[in-house]
């Protein structure tokens, strides 16, 4: 089985691939992240290979020390006035170990990616083919993984994909395709309508604002 590096390179490389395929338009097009265009999602995934902690701490400062405002005004800022040639040119090649990803966990990362990557693709009606074995890797993260607060909303859950083997848990049943799970234990709202189960309820209040 690949190593999650491995997975999370062809994560890499397959967001390279969907950007390239943008038009100008679609570039500054809404996302599932609600303040963010493709453009401030790409910014965001950025700064984190090229921002160090000290650079996000005076962020933090100049912003109330809201996570979510610094995080949100740090995307926007790094993809303002930035030509989409210019932004696909640091993605294709930013060091994937750079800033403050050296301290992350792969795994957090690689579940980031994905995350994000969906996040631009949904709302453009832009489905892709995801490997199975990619799937299966990030399923056995999202659960386990505390950033996106995926940890809690699968806690007492029994999450099951029906087009992968992969289940989790036990307790009220939740099943439904692979990426829907994912984003939804990601806390994207809009993919709730395409799982099923006893479980739905309790995840969809873990999930709405």
């Amino acid at each position: 089985m690949p190593a999650v590096d491995d997975h999370d390179r062809d994560e890499w490389s397959d967001i390279a691939l969907f950007l390239k395929e943008l038009t100008p338009e679609q570039w500054d097009a809404p996302t599932l992240c609600s303040e963010w265009r493709v453009r401030d999602v790409v910014g965001h995934m950025l700064a984190t290979y090229e921002r160090g902690f000290a650079s996000v701490i005076g962020a933090l400062a100049r912003h109330d020390f809201s996570p979510d405002a610094t995080v949100c005004a740090i995307a926007i800022d790094r993809a303002r006035d930035r030509a989409p040639a210019e932004l696909l040119d640091a993605w294709t090649s930013s060091p994937r170990r750079g800033g403050i990803a050296r301290s992350l966990p792969a795994k957090a990362l690689f579940y980031d990616h994905f995350v994000h990557h969906q996040d631009m693709r949904r709302p453009l009606a832009m489905p892709r083919v995801i490997p199975p074995e990619r799937l299966v890797a990030l399923l056995d993260v999202a659960p386990h993984y505390g950033g996106f607060r995926s940890k809690q909303r699968a806690r007492g859950l029994r999450l099951e994909a029906t087009d992968v083997s992969w289940s989790f848990g036990s307790g009220p049943d939740v099943h439904g395709p692979a990426e829907v799970m994912l984003m939804v234990l990601a806390g994207r709202p809009v993919a709730l309508a395409e799982l099923a189960g006893d479980g739905v309820p309790t995840l969809t209040a873990r999930v709405s604002p």
